[in-house]
């Protein structure tokens, strides 16, 4: 019952983790700014080595992974957001959509996390989470440094 609970928690996180990996990617493709544009990608890039390390968890488990790329319509996507609210490169409203995915991300973490108690699986998650809120708060210094030029 505990690899149950564990398993379904990873699953959570390993959506949330795979929208923020989506997420950099439309914002890449989105935003002029060349800086941002190459922030994004490694961002993403990030997010894609934290959902292998979140699968491999799964399946030392006893659990299945699925593409969850092919499910995203499926799915609550805050990050997906990025692509449709966001037109014409406007910077600061990708900065913002990438907040807020972030802010979300953190979110689902600290619940999810609550349920957890495996403190190997723990330890990775907290690695995950102190990433994302440096992302977050290098996200956030961006978006005030930039609105004040």
């Amino acid at each position: 019952m505990e690899n149950d609970t564990t398993i379904s928690c990873l699953e959570h996180i390993l959506q949330i983790i795979n929208d923020g990996k989506y997420g950099y990617i439309n914002a890449s493709e989105d935003v002029s700014d060349a800086t941002l544009k190459v922030l994004f990608l490694q961002y993403s890039e990030q997010r894609a080595s934290f959902s292998q390390e979140l699968k491999h968890q799964i399946l030392k488990l006893g659990g299945e992974t699925k593409d969850q790329g092919d499910t995203l319509g499926a799915l609550h996507r805050t990050w997906m957001d990025i692509k449709s609210n966001v037109s014409g490169g406007d910077r600061d409203a990708i900065l913002k959509a990438c907040i807020t995915g972030e802010e979300k991300a953190l979110d689902v973490f600290n619940d999810e996390m609550k349920n957890i108690s495996d403190q190997d699986i723990l330890d990775l998650l907290f690695q995950q989470s102190s990433a994302i809120k440096l992302a977050l708060n290098n996200i956030r210094t961006l978006e005030n440094t930039l609105s004040n030029t």
